[in-house]
């Protein structure tokens, strides 16, 4: 792990340290508070340098460099609610977005993609921690006892200025989240195209099955090119004997290995119309070590 990604990791340590300490009735916890949230700042900056100028930028970095910001972000605001400077409205509407975008990374990961963080999110990110410095500076100068809060630059400071800023944050929130969302819409439709094939797989079982028989033949050419070894693990003795060299047969709970009945033929000798008669016997004899308790946990599910 590069420098970088270390100093992106330790953002989230002093995130917990942030939270911990607004929180507590320690003296000085707020401005101490106030000091951690202006060093983990700052290490957002040092960590995005260091990847740049050292060319070290990496998948992991640029997911979770985002998501980290993400956690301290939502964590200042979730400790300022029971203090009253940010409306508990606020608050969820700063953790609702980071839900949404972290979800759609997700799903951009679950298929090889990574979405690096967008110049808008950016300047979303700088407002929030403005907003957040802005009223933890207030709460460290009461402390401090260099202001009093009931003064009235405090007092307005407080009750005017906050506000606003606050919703300049979520205005920019909202906006950066709509725009992200718009921008990587392919993902959701990616995801719903993928849905109806699977449900149109469900409602027409032979376009399943030839799917299946699809899937196999690429799995038996991957497994010829000798490039790769696999673990294969079904309850259908067809693709069992079609695809294995050998086939472990494990018993029901606790699962241990019974027997290993290996194949005689080849994958290419078992495309052969003259081999099925011996592969039908294979299956039949692979049936007769689970019947038993395949039967038994057909038992147990209608039984349930």
């Amino acid at each position: 792990m590069n420098w970088a990604n270390r100093i992106t990791l330790s953002r989230l340590a002093l995130t917990v340290f942030f939270v911990v300490t607004l929180n507590s009735p320690w003296q000085y916890a707020r401005t101490t508070a106030l000091v951690i949230f202006l060093i983990a700042g700052l290490t957002d900056f040092i960590d995005g340098e260091i990847a740049r100028r050292y060319g070290v930028i990496t998948n992991f970095g640029q997911l979770m460099d985002p998501l980290v910001d993400k956690i301290m972000m939502a964590a200042a605001f979730i400790s300022l609610v029971p203090l009253r400077a940010v409306p508990a409205w606020a608050a969820t509407t700063v953790v609702a977005r980071d839900f949404l975008i972290t979800g759609l990374r997700l799903m951009a990961s679950a298929k090889g993609q990574i979405l690096p963080a967008e110049r808008l999110g950016k300047q979303k990110t700088s407002w929030q921690i403005i907003t957040i410095v802005f009223f933890l500076a207030l709460l460290s100068m009461a402390e401090l006892r260099y202001v009093s809060e009931k003064s009235t630059w405090w007092v307005r400071a407080w009750t005017e200025a906050g506000p606003v800023l606050v919703w300049i944050t979520v205005a920019l929130t909202i906006y950066s989240a709509l725009g992200f969302a718009w921008r990587n819409r392919e993902l959701a439709a990616d995801s719903n195209e993928s849905l109806q094939q699977l449900r149109s797989l469900a409602d027409d079982p032979a376009e399943a099955a030839q799917t299946r028989e699809l899937l196999m033949e690429d799995f038996i050419r991957l497994l010829a090119d000798g490039a790769m070894g696999a673990v294969y693990v079904t309850h259908n003795l067809e693709e069992a004997v079609r695809l294995a060299d050998r086939i472990v047969v494990l018993s029901r709970r606790p699962g241990r290995v019974r027997e290993v009945v290996a194949i005689p033929l080849t994958r290419s000798e078992r495309g052969d119309i003259n081999a099925r008669g011996q592969l039908l016997s294979l299956q039949n004899e692979l049936w007769s070590l689970i019947r038993e308790e395949a039967i038994d946990a057909e038992r147990e599910v209608q039984d349930a």
